[in-house]
């Protein structure tokens, strides 16, 4: 995120006005430079103001509610950012990008609809939004960048739909209780530590349009059961699943050539593993902590390949379908 602050400059304090509950907007009105009152409870933008200035309310604690006109087309980088009591906004269908950490921090927001005007959410837009469990994501939104969704601890569906290309790192990780999610087949790449850390996520099925499983894409989640990787997918990176410790069983298909270190490790309730003679390379560790496995399954007539790329105390789990 970039440096901002929420002092004003010289000319804008010789060439703005300060209503009466202390928020500060320019001379003419068209931008919200500043709330200078902390302790305000409920707040109605005026009519006629063009843009919210980043970290305009920024740490307004007392602030449960805002009403923001339908003449706002910018809400700036952090415009709401720990504003810890705020429960209720509306984003007018005239924002085109959600910003950098806006609602960042926003603990009493429990829901949110993102107008179909909206393009993009930024980085950290909604991060820590610990209470927020319902999130509305038009067919709009082309990119979810990196962290947009981080800490929802509350969120336990989304949708994301066909028109999302980009979803960024970390973007839902730490999404305590998310129990399902989709990934639509627009996604070309699972972004390092997308879904990290979704302890209560059970299952995903991963389209064929996914060609790489980024690091960390699931490590720890806890309850991740099924799996199921496309005839797609080249690579998957380093610490993928790691520790996803209800995972059993899992099919690698003809179309990855690589594994990453430790993308498997602390999967202790993982039985089997079937892999295709594809792979052609494999990382460190790759296996290291699952004490559950039993069979390696393997095409007939890779053995001696495979005993090349896995450490010897693994050889005796190689085995054929």
């Amino acid at each position: 995120m970039s440096t901002l602050t929420t002092n004003k400059n010289e000319e804008e304090s010789t060439n703005s006005v300060t209503d009466e509950l202390g928020v500060v907007y320019s001379a003419d009105g068209e931008q919200l430079l500043l709330c200078n009152c902390c302790d305000i409870e409920s707040y109605e933008i005026k009519d006629g103001t063009k843009s919210i200035r980043s970290l305009a309310f920024y740490n307004c604690q007392y602030l449960q509610k805002i009403i923001i006109p339908d003449s706002i087309i910018t809400i700036g980088e952090g415009a709401f950012n720990s504003c810890k009591s705020l429960r209720e906004i509306t984003i007018p269908n005239t924002i085109k990008r959600v910003e950098i950490g806006t609602f960042y921090g926003c603990k009493s927001l429990e829901r949110i609809v993102i107008p179909n005007s909206v393009k993009t959410i930024g980085e950290g837009a909604f991060r820590e939004c610990v209470f927020l469990q319902e999130v509305t994501i038009p067919n709009s939104v082309t990119d979810i960048d990196g962290w947009a969704f981080n800490n929802c601890k509350s969120l336990q569906r989304i949708t994301i739909p066909h028109s999302v290309t980009n979803i960024g790192n970390e973007a839902f990780a730490f999404c305590l209780a998310l129990q399902e999610i989709n990934i639509p087949n627009s996604i070309s790449r699972i972004a390092d530590g997308a879904f990290g850390s979704c302890e209560s996520l059970q299952q995903i099925t991963i389209p064929d349009s996914i060609t790489e499983i980024g690091g960390e894409a699931f490590c720890d989640c806890k309850s991740l059961r099924d799996i199921t990787i496309p005839n797609s997918v080249t690579s998957i990176e380093k610490w993928a699943f790691l520790n996803c410790v209800s995972l059993q069983q899992i099919i690698i298909p003809d179309s990855v050539t690589f594994i990453g270190d430790m993308v498997f490790e602390g999967c202790n309730s993982l039985q089997q593993i079937t892999i295709a003679d594809s792979v052609n390379e494999f990382g460190e560790y790759v296996f290291r902590g699952c004490e559950s496995l039993q069979k390696i399954i393997i095409p007939e007539g890779s053995e001696e390949n495979f005993k090349e790329m896995l450490p010897e105390e693994l050889w005796d789990k190689l085995c054929y379908a």
